[in-house]
């Protein structure tokens, strides 16, 4: 499967009534068995945009098809005191994948306003990625990064995610803003003993195209 089959996937969609802009925060993190949450690992700042196709099959019911560039990873922080000295170590992984998520959504008339709530599953693909360490601490700096190649079995993600997203909003006329949450069920370590997968959570602004 390529990025190419994926935007076909969208395409076969045009006909929906509804096509969209869609743009907005992610606060990105990995959930990796075993480890503790207060272990200084915190969510990493990015981005999602991309298309949106709506198509609907009722009258407060609709599927939604999403093609999205979304930014996924985890930062941490740790400190440890040496001689006196206190040093500090940052690593991000920062890494930048093509989603596509098909949702059910429903939707509920409040005058002018449309308060609406979707789910469905997502599938996902990695572009490009890297991770970075640094290290203060003794009057020095030091900072080392390498790329992702993914699938490789010397690096430690795997290409492919899939998983589930939520949503939730409200529609003003061709505006939408929403939030929306994804649990990732793929395990995309390279490493069978470990257990890592994607949660993100989004806040998100869109602009139809089309209007029904």
């Amino acid at each position: 499967m390529s990025i190419s089959l994926l935007f076909v996937c969208i395409c076969l969609q045009i006909h929906a009534q509804l096509i969209g802009l869609k743009a907005g925060l992610n606060l990105a993190n990995l959930y990796i068995e075993d480890i503790e949450e207060d272990n200084g690992y915190n969510m990493l700042k990015g981005f999602h945009a991309g298309i949106t196709i709506e198509q609907a099959i009722g009258n407060h019911v609709a599927v939604v098809s999403n093609l999205l560039l979304t930014s996924k990873g985890i930062t941490s922080r740790s400190e440890s005191d040496f001689r006196g000295e206190k040093y500090v170590y940052t690593t991000k992984i920062d890494l930048l994948y093509i989603d596509m998520p098909v949702q059910l959504k429903l939707t509920h008339d409040f005058g002018n306003l449309k308060l609406y709530a979707m789910a469905g599953p997502y599938i996902g693909m990695g572009l490009k990625g890297g991770i970075k360490f640094k290290s203060e601490g003794g009057g020095e700096t030091e900072e080392n990064q390498f790329d992702i190649e993914w699938g490789d079995e010397d690096r430690p993600f795997k290409r492919w995610d899939y998983g589930l997203q939520v949503g939730a909003g409200v529609e003003i006329g061709r505006l939408q803003l929403g939030a929306g949450y994804q649990y990732g069920l793929a395990n995309i370590s390279m490493n069978e003993e470990a257990n890592v997968k994607h949660r993100i959570w989004s806040f998100s602004v869109g602009y139809r195209l089309s209007q029904d």
